[in-house]
């Protein structure tokens, strides 16, 4: 399931069914009968049954409503499956719709595409297990249709403001299917000497280096060499932000540390780190950062002692880089720098119709920004090259520069510019949103994925750092509520559970794996009104000298109005559980629990005794923590989930004779 769920970059052209797609697109003759009997005759089972399971003949419907082509373009499952045998355009479609975390998840889904007579390309996912009649829509994306006609056309690569026009423009020609970007360097050398010379961007001059670092010679040699640098060693470097997928297989490992450190072919390395280092080569670098080469990988005493001296430091590793290369279109590093992320469906008038993720969705739906520890790594380092699949990026603290880069990399450039400078309650809800959205191979290394980031705020803010949360702002970031899975915008989680090992506190958004939102955020939260009178709060850490990484136990002293409630849940009119008070049975507000599976009745029942402390007032509502007793000690409770009602009277009349009490949470 592995390989569907992660398919490798596309091998060939088109399956019989996306040749279709070249109907409206180029006026082809492809007939429905045609497309049926192949699609038939290459997906018969066993049985010889013909797979095609309520794809509708998987013939372009041709009602063009509201001037459109639409097509059912298969199950979730079935277009994973034709991208894992290298159909490009499924390929496309799969990523771009995250199609793996819905087969992971065994929904019933099915793909559903509509062309316009402009230039994009809608993507839908319909959930087929809905029993009114008409599926719901769980994730729409568009694709970007564009014409490239006749030898003479070209694309600007990146603005003018920087004073390079010379290796602006290139040939259709240059940047056929299956050609790598060969003009990388020589525009990424002009945005970073300009930014050196005229930016107040990252290092200047030399740095110090990391623990590790590989030796890439000069170029066209074969030989590298991991080096470990004495301390007052300094010099400029480059870090590598990829993802590892599951195909990472050489890492420096204490068994071959001398071996690496004596020299190795570049030809050892997997296709993306070959071609950084080709890329730096022609950057004039000389040095790499790479984790899994430069961070002793394992399980061992050796290597665990390793992985946690090397993580503490990595806010330094990508802050002191002279440049990170981030490879964004590439789920493993088998994939290469100079990802497929177009679907290139064939020649028209001497040129290319081409089918690109559109500029809204380019930067969400990334592979790069589907991995937690890859966003620390951006918006540490100071100036960062993005490959991504929609083309070549540069991105500094003053610039961001290459194709729609205005429209895709506007979070990006909010969260970097506020970085160094004292922020502001939102900016970090902002990331920690961002953040829990993103999956980990080890969810236990949670906090440590972010640490970095929190060390770099502490230099700013000073402030005290608790299990993901900050001490000036607690009363405010205890106002988390888990997204609901319809809404995760990257489609990776399926539902939120809590991890079987501890890992945070119930009252941190680390103790769940699932995306994380702030309803208030945005909001101006009337903490004197509010009915939380003291919060106060400790950890014990995992390791005492670091505040930033994970933590053993956390205690959370709460002084509020404490109001007990029972759980109430009208299934046939309601989507949420509600509370109401136990004793006169008036109704609070919603229950949003962290734990979906606490929806589903495995842990609540109905008439389930939980205790609501008030967190806030707001003129638009309020909100309160949901608890429940806890075993471990008397007076001590377990967050379940965050209670909220936009009706301020049932609030106050609910909480009338609340009595303020100090609890514990855990």
């Amino acid at each position: 399931m592995s390989s569907l769920l992660e398919p490798m970059e596309p091998t060939q052209g088109l399956c019989p069914v996306c040749s279709t797609i070249l109907i409206p697109l180029e006026e082809a003759h492809t007939t429905d009968s045609d497309v049926e009997d192949t699609y038939c005759q290459e997906h018969t089972d066993a049985n010889g049954d013909c797979a095609k399971i309520g794809m509708a003949s998987q013939s372009l419907i041709d009602n063009k409503k509201g001037h459109a082509w639409e097509f059912q373009h298969g199950t979730s499952s079935y277009v994973l499956q034709s991208a894992g045998r290298g159909c490009s355009f499924c390929f496309l479609v799969a990523r771009t719709l995250g199609l793996g975390a819905y087969v992971a998840a065994d929904q019933k889904t099915q793909v559903l595409l509509s062309v316009s007579e402009g230039n994009y390309m809608s993507l839908q996912i319909q959930d087929l297990a809905c029993n009114q009649g008409n599926p719901s829509i769980l994730k729409t994306r568009h694709l970007s249709i564009s014409w490239k006609l006749g030898s003479d056309a070209f694309e600007s690569t990146v603005d003018d403001s920087i004073h390079f026009t010379g290796v602006l423009s290139r040939n259709a020609s240059s940047n056929e299917p299956g050609r790598e970007v060969p003009e990388a360097s020589a525009i990424f050398n002009a945005c970073l000497t300009s930014c050196v010379s005229s930016h107040s961007c990252g290092p200047k001059d030399e740095t110090v280096f990391p623990t590790r670092i590989i030796d890439v010679g000069t170029e066209g040699g074969e030989t590298l060499r991991l080096c470990v640098p004495n301390s007052a060693a300094r010099g400029k470097y480059a870090a590598l932000s990829y993802c590892w997928g599951q195909s990472n297989r050489f890492v420096t490992t204490p068994a071959n540390l001398e071996l690496l450190q004596d020299g190795f072919s570049v030809n050892l390395l997997p296709r993306t780190i070959r071609d950084v280092v080709e890329l730096i080569r022609g950057l004039g670098l000389r040095y790499l950062w790479v984790d899994a080469l430069c961070i002793i990988q394992g399980n061992d005493d050796i290597a665990r002692a390793d992985w946690a001296l090397q993580v503490e430091r990595m806010e330094s590793v990508y802050a002191n880089a002279w440049v990170t290369i981030s490879a964004a279109g590439a789920s493993n590093p088998n994939c290469g720098l100079y990802s497929r992320g177009r679907c290139h469906l064939g020649r028209s008038g001497g040129g290319y119709v081409t089918v690109s993720p559109s500029p809204t969705a380019e930067i969400v739906d990334e592979p790069i920004n589907r991995r937690a520890w890859t966003l620390q790594e951006h918006l540490l380092s100071s100036r960062l090259l993005m490959f991504a699949s929609y083309g070549l990026n540069w991105q500094c603290n003053e610039k961001l520069i290459g194709k729609k880069s205005d429209s895709i990399v506007s979070t990006t450039r909010t969260f970097r510019y506020r970085l160094p400078k004292p922020p502001k309650v939102p900016h970090w809800t902002e990331i920690v949103k961002n953040f829990s959205a993103r999956v980990m191979t080890k969810p236990a290394d949670k906090l440590h994925a972010i640490a970095g980031l929190a060390r770099r705020y502490h230099a700013v803010t000073h402030d005290d750092y608790v299990a993901g949360l900050w001490m000036s702002t607690l009363r405010e970031h205890l106002l988390w509520t888990r997204t609901p899975h319809w809404a995760d915008t990257f489609g990776n989680f399926a539902g939120a559970t809590k991890p079987e090992q501890y890992r945070a506190p119930t009252w941190s958004w680390a103790s769940i794996d699932a995306p994380v939102e702030y309803p208030y955020d945005r909001r101006e939260i009337n903490l004197a009104s509010g009915w939380l009178v003291e919060a106060q709060c400790s950890v014990e850490l995992v390791d005492p000298g670091n505040p930033f990484g994970a933590v053993k136990t956390g205690r959370l002293t709460l002084n509020g109005p404490l109001l007990e409630s029972e759980i109430q849940w009208n299934h046939r009119a309601e989507r949420q559980p509600y509370l109401e008070t136990s004793k006169g049975g008036h109704r609070i507000g919603f229950l949003y629990t962290d734990d979906e599976m606490q929806q589903a009745w495995s842990d609540l029942e109905g008439g389930t005794t939980v205790w609501c402390l008030a967190l806030n007032v707001h003129h638009d509502g309020w909100a309160a923590m949901a608890l429940l007793r806890s075993e471990e000690g008397p007076g001590e409770y377990t967050r379940i989930g965050l209670v909220r009602s936009h009706h301020t009277d049932d609030f106050r009349r609910a909480f009338r004779k609340a009595r303020i009490k100090t609890v514990v949470v855990v």
